[in-house]
């Protein structure tokens, strides 16, 4: 794998090699920190981005996580939310990991890809997706406060990464 001294020339390169490694793994089986068992299925879109869905043991479908194109070494998790219909069970699964599983296997995809990982969704997220970001991200806090609510200005890449990232 190439260093990212020139991340543009390589973006298509990394969105390519992810999007084959979520063909060849199209179902996976994964847990969350608290162990609930989750089945995966992802769909590569594009060939330069994917698309991930988690079901509950029972199959129901319980989450999707779609994600943004590689920029930089990077990509976004653009739309996220539970299923509308497993959110009137919503309260059973709420801040038992689900989240940071899938975030975790799509930036494990990334980065076997040759990428960097995932960055936050910058003047588009929700208050649940920023504290979400300032626990995944302590050191983004600040940045995340600003920059992350819906309607905020967009930081630059090369902003957000100053932090030491």
């Amino acid at each position: 794998m190439r260093d990212l001294e020139d991340p543009f020339a390589q973006d298509r390169e990394i969105g390519e090699r992810w999007a084959a490694i979520v063909s060849e793994h199209r179902e996976r089986n994964i847990e969350t920190k608290k162990g609930l068992e989750l089945k995966v299925k992802a769909v590569p879109v594009e060939k330069r981005r994917a698309e991930y869905n988690a079901y509950l043991p029972d199959g129901r479908h319980i989450v999707w996580m779609y994600t943004g194109a590689i920029r930089k070494g990077y990509s976004r998790v653009t739309n996220a939310n539970v299923d509308p219909h497993t959110l009137k069970e919503i309260s059973e699964f709420r801040q038992i990991g689900i989240g940071t599983a899938l975030y975790d296997l799509i930036e494990s995809d990334i980065k076997a890809a040759g990428g960097r990982g995932l960055e936050p969704d910058w003047g588009a997220m929700n208050e649940d997706a920023i504290e979400f970001w300032k626990k995944r991200r302590p050191e983004l806090s600040d940045k995340l406060t600003a920059y992350g609510p819906h309607g905020s200005a967009r930081m630059p890449y090369e902003k957000w990464t100053q932090s030491g990232d």
